[in-house]
């Protein structure tokens, strides 16, 4: 059985009082009222413990403007940029325009997230155009 409230949660199973972040904070102040029900929960004798915080979501994703900054630095860039482009205004119509053109870049560039290798201009190299300038070769 448990008790909850909007600033803490009481947890009779595990014999805890699951408090708020906030409110441990206005708990700590002399006369308030979070103060006060703080001193009545400890008269429970149950552990008191502060609510995790919500964890963030650790996935990045590149923005237009980031996308944009990669492929200018890909070998034949100018090339993927009409291509960027052109899948950017294609993906209007669709109902998640962003999702059609992060899927064109992370296929495009597999390798996007690792560190990059150099062609002998300074240029990142594309390992997607090598698979196929290797399959056309077979």
């Amino acid at each position: 059985m448990t008790k909850m409230n909007k600033n803490y949660h009481i947890d009779f199973a595990t014999n805890t009082i699951i408090v708020t972040k906030a409110f441990m904070k206005r708990a700590d102040q002399l006369g308030t009222a979070e103060f006060k029900t703080m001193m009545e929960l400890r008269t429970l004798g149950m552990e008191i413990v502060e609510k995790a915080a919500p964890k963030k979501n650790s996935v990045h994703r590149a923005t237009y403007k980031q996308m944009k900054a990669y492929i200018a630095c890909v070998a034949d860039g100018a090339r993927y940029l009409k291509e960027f482009e052109i899948v950017r205004r294609a993906s209007l119509k669709d109902a998640s325009p962003y999702e059609t053109v992060r899927n064109w870049f992370e296929t495009t560039f597999p390798n996007h997230k690792a560190l990059p290798e150099l062609d002998e201009n300074g240029k990142i190299i594309n390992f997607a155009d090598t698979t196929e300038e290797t399959d056309e070769a077979a």
